[in-house]
């Protein structure tokens, strides 16, 4: 009877875990010909200052 209480115990948490990690398929694949919905990134206003060289 302890032996089927043990494995009833790890079933129900292995079963528990795979549930809860998605049987380790990746989330949210896009289908083929979907557009992403992120917005890519605007490029900033300010160009960067150049660096020069200290003068001696």
């Amino acid at each position: 009877m302890h032996k089927r209480a043990v494995f009833a115990a790890i079933s129900l948490l292995l079963a528990i875990s795979l549930v809860l990690s998605g049987c380790g398929q990746p989330q949210a694949t896009p289908e083929p010909g979907e557009q992403p919905t992120a917005v890519p990134a605007e490029p900033t206003a300010v160009p960067a200052e150049p660096t020069t060289a200290p003068e001696p």
